[in-house]
């Protein structure tokens, strides 16, 4: 029985050394074995007397036991004499020997790795890329209410907080955000800043460290009243507070109020929202005192305006945590049947990404990775064709070596690493390359599109990196085996006695001559895809939006963060509308609450009175006197607002040509009367004064414009608004005098989000601008790759058929004949690849419908013009090497043969 547990423990450790032996040289491997197979037979008998040994001498037998890995990891220093690394050294060589070849091969895989590395760095941004500056981002989770009807989602109310903190076992913590605007004063100009209203254990529950000072902390929010004190982000620090340590203890202003700088946010952190940096935070509880309107919201269960999440426990999972949080809102709904009963509660993961957001991002970049990922397979398809063209001339060498005794696995081993070299080359430079084209994508990024900020960290960390490797060796493999299976089995007999008679090419060209037919169908698919793309954005920005575009100025102003009463807010709104349509090279001003693009909504339901079963979800919004002037919407009935439409006059209102045709389609609507609720049991009823046409609003691709109704500011204040001027300059040459004009008023209120509302119009056109930029510069390089490749492969052709050629001359074939012998030849395999990726082009661009607008999946201009082009391209690519084999000079040549 012993002899079998000794004979079983020693197959064992057999099995390990063997196992070990792999990491150790070759020519080391059977010594290796055997000494070590030796020290095994000398410890079992230590082994079998394991129970008589004392601690020291089991602690040395163990620790001896692990000499084979040492000894292993000693021997590495041998390993640049293994084939592995002969085999690297050689075909490092070969690349340095052939340097005019190295260097088309790595520069046409970089373009390739380049592009998708730059697709995968905005991906990684704007969905992998994890909070920064943030302890254990992956426990992070959100925590709100969810609608059956939303797959976001929706804030919760402080009692939901104070419930759910108090009751759940999962979550090491649970905080609350509010974001918010600030408006900062500090001795110097005010400027806006976005900020958050934050629980006091925020930083906590974060795991954020303070560059100085200490950070908000539930101790502020103890007693009667909370701390007015406030944490800066780094960034601020720096550039508002020149990064001076005297800061913290100094009193500032937030929104005309007194806090006491207490902190400094570590560099890294910027907030929870990816791409929304946050800039100062402050206690959730001081709304109470700074802001006594909304100090009731702490104690209502129904309203929700608040951000809450968590971090989950070491070793509990979401699906525990929102099974916990399930049976909390369940009890909940027993004592609060009225509010519970509308909603669930929903725990998701990965913190500071919308769930809408998220899966809209996703969607959309199907087709830039698709069209990335044919560029790659242009470009390894091109490198393929190199190297078959590579091996071919190296057949003699390989036939010798083979003579001599290497294996065909040796030889296939020797080609792909030379193939996975030429790789990692092309993905170093691809990395670079890749960084290059991010930076231009970021250009074509506006600040903000809808709810999606774009303030992101772009730069290379190790999922970038990761992605260009991985993307790299799986090029090396895909374009390197075929060449390489193809190179290592060559006609002996024929290749020893001549290299240039070797056995029929015939196979090995027409690979060739397939993988330029391959990425003349490629490019071409990609060519079509691109121009619909293209025309689709060349349509939208045609499309007539119902008011003027190009030459009117945008700017946001909130007295209400100036504490500005009613009666001072439309005093202000008078003045600076007097003052600007004063100014020089402005036609006219106007105030409305929100843009007609890229914005948020107003929405209401609006009815005919006393016809509320006839109700309309209607967009509305609140313009001055002379805001449709400003922005040049013309009225088709009736009258605009005036100074006289004030609190104090009947309630009126403007609505659109739609609204009109809706409730009034075969009637007059002036005179008529809407009502809407403006509250639980209050409604709200105006007279009809005029009708304006229709407009495009955030969906410029409706057919027709939203229902609109338009209101007078005068009679409907509000302290947030949106400054338009209509321009006869340049809108960007007014910024300047518009920030002196408010500031003549009021100094220390910021005017911000100053911009040409053709900008707006361009974040609104966001996606098409991206899918006809992105299409348009990767369908040129897919041609540029595709031109590279057949002429890279008539070039050789021409080469290995100089003889022929020279015959051919000598025989009396006029320079004529032989330019049209190897144009038609490249011809040939360029009207196969045009016919091959028409078909492909007319099938797949059918998936795209959803993101054309005004062209068809098979627009017939598309269809016509890209295959022309990739024509033109190809006759370029066929005449350099057809007109290098008319001027063979025929005695040379056959001379040389």
């Amino acid at each position: 029985m012993a002899d079998a547990t000794r004979t079983t423990r020693f197959r064992f450790w057999r099995w390990l050394i063997r196992f070990t032996g792999v990491i150790v040289p070759r020519r080391f491997r059977a010594r290796f074995r055997q000494e070590w197979e030796a020290e095994l037979e000398y410890r079992e008998g230590l082994l079998a007397r394991w129970d008589r040994l004392d601690w020291r001498n089991k602690l040395e037998l163990l620790w001896r036991s692990l000499g084979a890995f040492w000894d292993a990891l000693w021997l590495q220093r041998q390993r640049w004499e293994d084939e592995m690394i002969q085999d690297l050294r050689f075909g490092l060589r070969m690349l340095l020997k052939n340097p005019g070849f190295t260097l088309v091969a790595v520069l046409t895989l970089a373009l390739g790795i380049g592009a998708n590395t730059a697709i995968f760095s905005l991906v990684n941004a704007l969905l992998l890329r994890p909070l920064s500056g943030v302890a254990e981002p992956g426990r992070l989770v959100q925590v709100g209410r969810q609608y059956a009807d939303k797959s976001y989602l929706s804030d919760s109310s402080y009692p939901d907080y104070l419930d759910y903190r108090e009751q759940n076992t999962t979550l090491s913590g649970l905080a609350l955000r509010s974001p918010t605007a600030f408006h900062l004063s500090s001795g110097q100009e005010a400027e806006r800043v976005e900020g958050e209203f934050v629980s006091g254990n925020f930083f906590e529950a974060l795991g954020v460290r303070p560059a100085q000072g200490r950070l908000i902390t539930p101790a502020d929010e103890q007693g009667a009243g909370a701390s007015q004190v406030t944490v800066l982000s780094h960034r601020l620090w720096r550039r508002r507070f020149g990064g001076e340590a005297s800061v913290i203890g100094k009193t500032i202003k937030l929104d005309g109020h007194e806090f006491t700088v207490v902190g400094v946010a570590s560099e890294e952190f910027e907030g929870t929202k990816v791409g929304a940096r946050c800039d100062v935070w402050a206690p959730l509880l001081t709304l109470r005192q700074i802001d006594p309107k909304r100090a009731s919201l702490f104690e209502q269960r129904g309203p929700s305006w608040l951000e809450m999440f968590g971090r989950l426990k070491p070793g509990v999972t979401v699906e525990q945590a929102r099974a916990e949080f399930g049976a909390i809102k369940e009890r909940l709904k027993q004592s609060y049947p009225q509010i519970y009963a509308r909603f669930g509660v929903g725990v998701h993961p990965d913190l500071g990404r919308d769930v809408e957001v998220r899966r809209g991002v996703r969607r959309f970049f199907y087709a830039p990775f698709a069209a990335v990922g044919i560029v790659l397979l242009i470009a390894c398809a091109n490198v393929a064709g190199l190297l078959l063209a590579r091996a071919s001339a190296r057949q003699k060498e390989i036939g010798v070596r083979l003579a001599l005794g290497a294996g065909r696995l040796r030889i296939v081993r020797q080609l792909l690493i030379e193939s996975l070299t030429l790789a990692l080359l092309g993905g170093a430079a691809g990395l670079f390359i890749g960084v290059w084209l991010t930076e231009g994508l970021r250009r074509l990024l506006p600040e903000r599109y809808l709810f999606l900020s774009f303030k992101l960290d772009f730069g290379v960390d190790w999922r970038v990196f990761s992605f260009a490797l991985g993307v790299a060796v799986l090029t090396g493999v895909l374009f390197g085996l075929v060449p390489a299976l193809k190179a290592s089995k060559p006609d002996l007999v024929p290749t020893l006695k001549d290299a240039r008679l070797a056995g029929p090419r015939s196979g090995r060209a027409d690979l060739r001559g397939a993988l330029v037919v391959t990425q003349v169908a490629l490019s071409l698919t990609l060519l079509v895809a691109a121009g619909l793309c293209v025309r689709t954005l060349r349509n939208a920005r045609s499309i007539d939006t119902g008011y003027e575009i190009e030459r009117v100025l945008t700017a946001r102003i909130d007295l209400g963060k100036q504490n500005y009463t009613q009666a001072q807010g439309q005093s202000f709104h008078r003045q600076i509308l007097e003052r600007l349509q004063t100014l020089p090279g402005v036609q006219a001003a106007g105030l409305a609450v929100t843009l007609p693009l890229n914005d948020g909504r107003w929405e209401t339901g609006i009815y005919p009175e006393r016809e509320d079963s006839r109700r309309a979800q209607t967009f509305q919004n609140l313009v001055s006197p002379r805001y449709l002037e400003t922005l040049n919407i013309p009225l088709l009935l009736g009258r605009q607002f005036s100074e006289r439409d004030d609190a104090q006059a009947p309630p009126v209102a403007i609505i659109n040509q739609t609204l009109a045709r809706r409730f009034w389609p075969n009637e007059n609507p002036l005179g008529k009367r809407l009502t809407w609720k403006i509250g639980p049991d209050a409604n709200q009823t105006a007279e009809v004064i005029g009708v304006a046409r229709d407009i495009k609003g955030r969906d410029l691709f409706e057919a027709t414009g939203p229902p609109m109704l338009y209101l007078p500011l005068l009679q409907h204040y509000q302290p947030s608004v949106v400054l338009h001027l209509r321009a006869s300059v340049e809108p960007e040459q007014l910024t300047a005098a518009l920030r002196r004009e408010v500031n003549a008023l009021d100094r220390n209120l910021p005017v911000h989000s100053i911009q040409p509302l053709r900008e707006h119009l361009s974040a609104t056109l966001t996606p098409q601008r991206l899918l006809a930029g992105l299409g348009a510069g990767f369908g040129l390089l897919a041609l540029l790759l595709a031109g590279v490749g057949l002429y890279g492969l008539l070039a050789y052709t021409v080469a290995q058929r100089t003889p022929e050629i020279g015959v051919r001359m000598a025989l009396g074939a006029q320079t004529g004949a032989v330019l049209r012998l190897v144009v038609t030849q490249g011809m040939k395999l360029a009207l196969a690849g045009i016919g091959i990726g028409l078909m492909a082009a007319s099938g797949l661009t059918r998936l795209l419908k959803g993101l054309l607008f005004g062209v068809s999946a098979l627009d017939p201009l598309t269809f016509v013009a890209s295959p022309l082009l990739l024509i033109v391209v190809a006759l370029l690519a066929c005449y350099v090497p057809a007109r290098r084999a008319a001027k063979t000079d025929p005695l040379a040549a056959l001379r040389h043969e």
